[in-house]
């Protein structure tokens, strides 16, 4: 009678001697190299990159320079106050939830997929751009492909002028 092992599907044909004998080689194996990953062991890769630190806005400054002389793009999900920048190493995104979209568990959710988001469509920028994107109430039920599809539209509706079309 074999034993099943949901790691290794061959264990399923191989007899009891069979998988006793493998055991004792792979225990041997694995005492000469104790840094050896277990042959199941899961393995994440992250397909896309999170924004780093350096384009993350945090400070006050920057928010209310953003918000001084930023243009506006609104929407029932997000209000999105964009400004040309000169480099893209000055270009970075900042995120503003309120109370009124409701608990701090939801506004982290939709952080956590507004950031994504912002990292799978940052290619599609025309030119180097800071943005604070502002949620609104009914961002709460919003999905991460309505705010793709959101920030898709965004980019599309600018000019290489630096102009919203």
């Amino acid at each position: 009678m074999a034993i099943a092992n949901e790691c290794d599907p061959r264990v399923e044909s191989m007899s009891l001697s069979d998988v006793a004998q493998r055991d004792e080689n792979e225990s041997r194996l694995l005492r000469e190299k104790s840094s050896r990953q277990p042959s199941c062991a899961p393995i994440f890769v992250r397909m896309t990159k999170a924004p780093q630190s350096s384009t993350r806005i945090s400070s006050t400054a920057f928010f209310a320079r953003l918000f001084r002389y930023g243009r506006r793009f609104f929407d029932p999900l997000l209000m999105i106050v964009w400004l040309p920048e000169g480099t893209s190493e000055d270009a970075g995104l900042g995120l503003s939830i309120g109370r009124k979209v409701g608990s701090a568990v939801l506004r982290n959710r939709i952080k956590r997929r507004m950031r994504h988001a912002y990292t799978a469509t940052r290619e599609k920028q025309p030119f180097p751009l800071s943005l604070l994107l502002v949620a609104r109430p009914s961002s709460r039920k919003a999905g991460y492909t309505e705010l793709l599809n959101l920030l898709t539209r965004f980019y599309e509706s600018l000019t290489p002028e630096g102009q919203q079309r």
